[in-house]
């Protein structure tokens, strides 16, 4: 190996690197840390990409890491199963914990940005459930933005 370098992505999609290390090539194993001195607010995606000596590199799972200060605890999403069984149905659990009712926009994107499905919902205060069913196109990675009037918004992975 040639070296380790960790991206940040704001969008899950296109990553830039933070900072690279490298490889030592030992068997001896080593702990890393790398506090992110400037986290973008809301959601950031994070990888360790690594860097073999004959130019191919290969990337770790994504892992979503929400700024705490950012994240607005009066709404949260959830979706699921992911990923999500051929001809089977996307349920989101979305949580209003505020008592107005709030105007939700859905979005689902292809990994090129193309919008595939858009819903505008308005939320009560509460739990709510919502199936989106997928259709025989979807068989990709997809990202769904949920856009709440009045917190950040989120972005999930959905996998068709």
């Amino acid at each position: 190996m040639a070296y380790f370098e960790v991206e940040r992505s704001l969008d899950g999609t296109i990553f830039s690197a933070l900072c690279w290390v490298p490889a030592t090539n030992t068997s001896t194993a080593r702990t890393y840390t790398l506090p992110d001195t400037a986290p973008p607010a809301g959601l950031a995606y994070y990888r360790l990409r690594v860097q073999d000596q004959d130019g191919t590199a290969t990337y770790s799972p994504v892992v979503t890491v929400p700024r705490n200060d950012a994240v607005s605890s009066a709404f949260s999403v959830q979706a699921f199963p992911n990923p999500v069984p051929a001809g089977g149905t996307l349920q989101l659990e979305l949580q209003l914990q505020t008592p107005e009712a709030q105007t939700v926009q859905l979005t689902l994107a292809d990994v090129l940005g193309r919008t595939v499905w858009r819903q505008s919902v308005v939320l009560p205060a509460g739990t709510t459930v919502l199936a989106v069913s997928a259709t025989s196109q979807w068989q990709s990675v997809y990202v769904l933005r949920v856009q709440p009037a009045a917190s950040p918004a989120q972005q999930h992975k959905v996998l068709f």
